[in-house]
Parts: structure tokens; sequence; C-alpha cells
């Protein structure tokens, strides 16, 4: 791009590993990497090799023609860092600003508006791939909203280090819960991978899936480079509620940990885990609904909810795939 002006973020990479990513391109605007804009810090990773590379963190700047872009940009990365990281547990407060701005600004405190975030690369990958298509920028940010009202940190839905989170008494946190799930799923239809059914067409007959929809979505998975029959988890905690006596997730086996108390967590295949949060959003958080199962709504069906769009968010854009190049998606 001609013409461009750079900001910095204050977002910071976590090594060298991270810096074979930049440049990243995107639609109006592109990322790289600054050096010397604060007090500098090193990491280091082993390569497949076993040799060892050791260098800087580095700040991630973008390039764009004007401040509204790049102020777009960073609006962006924000809410792509959240969907990266999982949870909304920590707040996320970035601001732009010029080289010469860092200049006086960091003169005396280096590290003043400087974080060092996990998966600030990834977030900014994500941001750039979603620049594209406006639907993919919808559907971070809807996850990104999900996450803003409700979101439960991936260490208190850990058996091992935390208690079943017990389930509300208070109608304003069913209502949260319930609107977490319907944006949730939001992100899902934003990416076009939600169930498409009608009166006419059922997603189901005696409860099976109806074949038609089934092959429907087999067919907008396998587009977006997403295999339907993976497994992904799906958390099922404490004593059984109303809402599994109307409706169970179609498991496929059971979770390792299932010996610590109260855990009851199962795998579910892309496609069930897809179909059991569009009955979640539809028969029991969007409308005004059976409030008896409104009501036993609990943290670990919002984060089921958004573990689905993160997954497929995650997956349709590669980011996945960097992570876990073995993972297939041809079935």
């Amino acid at each position: 791009m001609r013409n461009v002006r750079t900001f910095l973020t204050g977002l910071m990479t976590g090594g060298p590993e991270e810096h074979v990513s930049f440049p990243i391109r995107a639609a109006s605007w592109s990322a790289a990497l600054a050096s010397g804009t604060q007090t500098a810090s090193y990491h280091s990773f082993v390569k497949d090799d076993g040799t060892e590379i050791a260098g800087p963190d580095l700040e991630i700047a973008l390039k764009a023609r004007g401040e509204a872009q790049a102020e777009r940009a960073l609006s962006l990365i924000a809410a792509a860092l959240v969907a990266v990281q999982g949870s909304a547990t920590f707040a996320v407060d970035l601001e732009l600003m010029t080289l010469a701005q860092a200049k006086a600004t960091r003169r005396a405190h280096p590290m003043n508006g400087v974080m060092r975030l996990p998966a600030a690369s990834e977030a900014t990958f994500l941001a750039a791939w979603a620049s594209w298509r406006l639907q993919r920028a919808y559907a971070i940010a809807k996850l990104h909203l999900s996450m803003s009202l409700h979101s439960t940190h991936v260490m208190d839905l850990n058996p091992s280090h935390s208690v079943t989170i017990p389930k509300s008494a208070d109608p304003v946190v069913h209502a949260r819960l319930a609107e977490a799930i319907v944006l949730a799923y939001g992100a899902l239809e934003e990416l076009g991978l939600e169930v498409r059914a009608s009166s006419k067409n059922p997603s189901t007959v005696g409860g099976a899936w109806n074949p038609p929809v089934l092959s429907n979505l087999e067919s907008r998975l396998r587009a977006a480079r997403v295999n339907p029959y993976d497994t992904v988890a799906w958390d099922v905690r404490g004593p059984k509620t109303s809402l599994e006596r109307v409706r169970s997730p179609r498991r496929q086996s059971r979770a390792p940990w299932t010996r610590w108390p109260d855990v009851r967590d199962v795998k579910v295949t892309v496609v069930d885990a897809i179909a059991h949060t569009s009955w979640l959003r539809s028969k029991v958080a969007a409308h005004a609904g059976n409030k008896d199962l409104v009501r036993v709504l609990s943290a670990y069906d919002v984060a089921n909810a958004q573990h689905v769009a993160r997954y497929l968010l995650l997956t349709t854009s590669g980011i996945l795939k960097l992570w876990f190049p073995s993972r297939s998606t041809k079935r």
C-alpha cells in the first residue's frame, strides 16, 4: 500500500518462533513487526532439528492509509484475541500510538502501553483473515460479544483445578447465559455453518438426523476445511438436569477425565455439536420458551456453545492447523 502510516499496537510477540508469520496482509491494512520501541525481552524455542533459536519480543505494528482504518483493524484484533484465548476473563485495553508518540511516551517508562499477551500473533492473523469477508468479521464480533456477556476461563473448566460451578437462581444471570448462547450460535450462522432446517424439512426424523439436512451441513463444513466427524469436548457437570432429560448430547465416547466427581464430559462429533448448540439456541435461549429449561442453563452450556464457535473459527481460518499440523479435515 502506498502512502501508509505506521501505528504501534502495544501488543508484543512471544519471540522468534512467531516472527515468521509476519508481515501479515489484510484487506485495508497490514501488520508488521517493529523493533526498538520498548525494553526488549527474549524468548527461545527449539526447532524440529533440535537447534535452539533465541531472540527478542517485538511489537506488532499496523500499516494503514489513515487512523480510521488502523482503529478498525485494532478493534478486530482485540475481538480476535478473545476468540483465540477462549474467554474474556481479562480485560484488554488497546490503543494506537504513532512512532513519534511512542518515543515521547515511553522515554521515561519504556513499557507504557505495552502488553505481552498469549496469542497476539494468532489474533492478528485471525483478524486479517476476517478482514476480507464481512461475515467473518461479524462471526468474530458475535463470539467476542458472547464471551463479553459471559465466559469461563479454561482453568475454571478444568475439573482437576476447580470444583463444579453451581447453577444460579438469579433470573438476570439466566438471561445473560441465554443471550451468550444466542450470540455464539450467531457466529456459526455468520460462518455459514449452522443447521439449515425447516418445518417441512426438519433436522431430525424419529430422533435421528434427517439425511438431506445432514448432507447439506457436511458439504458446507468440508468446503470450509472442517472435518464433520472430528470430535470436540462437551462439558457435562453435576446432576442430570431437565435440559438433558429433554435432549442429551449425542456422545461418541466419555472424556478421559470423567473420574473426577460430578464430571460427565463426553466427546461429540462436530455435526452433533452444531446440532445441539442449535437446539440450545432455538428451543431454550432465543425465545420466551420453557422457563424450567432456561433456569437450569449453566456456565458449561455457554462454554460448550462458545467452544463450538471458537473451534469453527480457528479451523476455517487455518489457525488450528498451524497449532496441530497432523489434524485431518478430509472425512
